[in-house]
């Protein structure tokens, strides 16, 4: 008699046997079988048919439509979808132009009804032809030939080197680094003075940070006016047809010209567990979205993913949902970034990720949010701004990965930028950052205002004329220990409203290349300042010391010093140097994930900014509501609620109202030792709130944000509650940036 899990391990197998491998071909037919003889013909067909535990191979060709599924896979019977061995497999956003009409001095138009009208590329073959621009020149996006104009306002620039009558430049996008070229700026021309040299662009740019000023950059694309040169081509939306130029005389019927028409050659959104080996693609992105899980993307090709200069293009390689695994892949051009990860529990390993944000807009070549991300062993390079953008990433990791070339377009930025962000114990470390290109306001590893609880640790650092590792002010327990440095600058911070708050802040064991000014509170000794330290060769990247003055003396960092032995820098003394970036050749062993923090200066509290939106981590006490509300961003005129406060609280804080309370028992403490509890409170009218840890409280009754601290000795288990409590009654409490170290 068959028992139960006899039936079930029967059922198991039965169903892995019925397991089918199709086939796709560019010379199928999609009412065939899709068997290896006589495979199906598109994409759509395929992905109609397959089932869990199915598996599609796809042979060499180029597909002109989207990858996407019918349904998902399950734990134990994934779907896969693969490459032939040895075949190259391209899924293109883009379709033939055809029906091409030859026009005066040398182009030629063909009819084209663009889908999305700001996103229109052309491509000869795998390669995109550029829109008409002036000044002509430039070899890439992101090195494109620039203008400079005289003067500047919130809805004008001049040039005098502009020609053309009244309408030549009528319509053109009007592309610029204005201002502080924190950002490429687009506009539309909208009227242009021949008399003055003079064009009006809407909409205004009225904010200083923003508005065109004399030596500003720029460049006009798309102009009814002006000529193609070789290789450029125009739209025109009212005729709907497409204008082009090729070299020599060459005919676009002879080559294979394409136009941009679909936004994802491969869309898993609401799919799990999805396996993609050795596909391409190109034209166009790959997404996924918050439903999706357990997808493993391996050995992918993708180029030109999105294209769009007025706004983030939508386009690129989006990692959402939970649980990824994205590995051995090559991503390279994109507008905005190239990869977007968002979600949780996603592993990003040995990548190469390059050539983003040609743009110019805010985000990285790869922005990084989310909770629970190991991005390791990737090389990421060449940026509009910001190589990796960091804005909301929490409880990860960021280490062994080569990061170089950010700023080709714009100005005042880092090699990694983040800022009003709770990052949880985040770690980055063992990476190599280097070369930041921007004109002015180059930085290495960038946290600006609102910057809390990240570990930055083990890095080589070079070629930053600005700050090596910069944390801007206000922030909290931000650590900087055995970084290397190399031709980088003096390490300062800023704020705009003067409040010089970095609590919990420390430099310790780097080697720096000029002097740390701080503010006295943070822990800034001891570090070897040189400007040629003795490194082994850094022309080659080489940063192991040969030698080391006297004073002053590393120390021991409980939790982050390898070896037995102190040392100053990156570099172990005697240990084999650490690598960083990607090997396709040798892929690395995956990285452990992340884990709290226990080294010397970091916070021992989670969420402990509240910035998850929830009061996870803590427990709720006591009647009344604990809940998380809007909090008021840097805190200032800049970014916050129109009025400079002593604390910025970023996205959320902590409300309590009735007689409710939070608590966090918190481990692992060093029985005997001496640990300080803060934390920012303050009340409505009438209102009380008390914070406590280990026997000891503090009453708050102020209506304006005040720090709070306690100092205590563990106990023998090591163990303590921190609880904040509001007394019973009207009104509320709230609670914000809290700290235990």
């Amino acid at each position: 008699m068959r028992t139960l899990w006899t039936t079930l391990a029967l059922a198991a197998v039965g169903s892995a046997a019925l397991a089918t491998e199709y086939f796709v071909a560019p010379d199928g037919q999609d009412g065939n079988a899709g068997t290896q003889a006589a495979p199906f013909r598109t994409l759509a067909r395929a992905g109609l048919a397959l089932q869990p535990g199915d598996t599609l191979t796809v042979r060499g060709g180029v597909y002109r439509e989207t990858l996407s599924l019918a349904r998902s896979g399950s734990a134990g019977q994934p779907i896969t979808v693969r490459a032939a061995a040895g075949e190259q497999v391209t899924v293109t956003g883009a379709d033939a132009l055809t029906d091409w009409r030859q026009e005066a001095n040398g182009t030629w138009s063909a009819p084209f009804d663009a889908p999305q009208a700001d996103q229109i590329q052309l491509f000869d073959g795998a390669q995109p032809l550029r829109e008409v621009t002036w000044p002509k020149g430039g070899a890439d996006p992101l090195h494109p030939a620039w203008a400079k104009m005289t003067a500047g306002g919130a809805t004008t620039i001049t040039d005098p080197s502009l020609t053309g009558d009244a309408d030549h430049w009528r319509g053109a996008l009007l592309f610029m680094p204005s201002g502080y070229a924190w950002i490429c700026q687009s506009r539309t021309v909208t009227a242009y003075d021949p008399a003055t040299h003079t064009l009006t662009f809407d909409p205004p740019l009225p904010d200083a940070f923003y508005t065109p000023k004399k030596d500003n950059e720029y460049r006009l694309i798309g102009a009814p006016g002006e000529a193609l040169a070789s290789g450029e081509w125009r739209y025109d939306a009212a005729a709907k047809r497409v204008a082009l130029r090729l070299a020599d005389g060459a005919k676009p019927s002879d080559r294979a010209i394409e136009a941009k028409r679909r936004v994802w050659a491969v869309d898993l959104a609401g799919r799990q567990h999805v396996r993609l080996l050795g596909l391409g693609f190109r034209a166009a992105g790959l997404r996924t979205d918050g439903a999706s899980a357990n997808l493993v993307l391996d050995g992918l090709r993708g180029e030109w993913l999105g294209h769009n200069l007025r706004n983030d293009a939508e386009g690129a390689v989006v990692i959402a949902g939970q649980g990824h695994s994205v590995r051995n892949c090559s991503f390279r051009w994109s507008s905005s970034s190239v990869m977007r990860a968002s979600g949780r529990g996603h592993r990003i390993e040995n990548n190469l990720i390059e050539c983003g944000n040609y743009g110019g807009k805010w985000q990285g070549v790869v922005a990084l949010s989310g909770r629970d991300i190991v991005f390791a062993w990737n090389t990421v390079r060449d940026a509009g701004r910001d190589v990796l953008s960091i804005h909301h990433l929490t409880e990860s990791r960021i280490v062994h990965n080569d990061l170089s070339h950010a700023g080709w377009l714009t100005a005042d930025l880092g090699m990694t930028y983040g800022h009003n962000t709770d990052f949880g114990g985040t770690e980055i470390a063992w990476n190599r950052v280097h070369e930041n290109e921007a004109a002015h306001t180059q930085m290495g590893i960038y946290f600006d205002h609102c910057s809390h609880n990240v570990i930055v640790h083990h890095n080589a650092i070079w070629g930053v004329r600005g700050d090596a590792i910069r944390f801007n002010n206000p922030g909290s327990y931000l650590l900087a220990y055995h970084n290397s440095c190399w031709h980088t600058g003096a390490i300062s911070t800023f704020d705009h409203s003067h409040r010089n708050d970095l609590l919990g802040t420390r430099y310790q064991n780097n080697i720096v290349n000029a002097p740390i000014k701080l503010p006295e509170h943070c822990i800034v000794a001891p570090n070897l300042v040189s400007a040629e330290p003795p490194y082994a060769d850094a022309t080659k990247g080489l940063f192991t010391l040969t030698g080391a003055p006297a004073e002053p003396k590393p120390v021991m960092l409980a939790g982050v010093t390898t070896g037995g032995q102190p040392y100053f820098g990156a570099y172990q003394p005697g240990a084999e140097p650490w690598r960083a970036g990607h090997d396709f050749a040798h892929p690395p062993a995956p990285e452990a994930a992340w884990q709290p923090a226990t080294m010397v200066g970091a916070n021992r509290l989670r969420n402990a900014n509240f910035e998850l939106g929830t009061i996870e981590g803590w427990t709720k006490l006591g009647d009344g509501e604990a809940t998380c509300v809007k909090g008021n961003g840097w805190g200032n005129k800049v970014y916050g609620d129109g009025r400079d406060e002593p604390l910025g609280t970023s996205l959320q804080e902590l409300r309590l109202s009735g007689a409710a309370g939070v608590e966090q028992t918190v481990t692992g403490l060093t029985p005997g030792q001496a640990y300080r509890l803060t934390g920012w409170l303050k009340v409505s009218e009438g209102a009380k709130a008390t914070l406590s840890v280990a026997g000891q409280s503090v009453e708050v009754s102020q209506a304006a944000w005040t720090r709070q601290t306690i100092e205590f000795t563990a106990p023998a288990d090591g163990q303590v509650v921190v609880s904040i409590r509001k007394s019973a009654g009207e009104g509320y409490a709230w609670a914000d940036v809290l700290g235990l170290t």
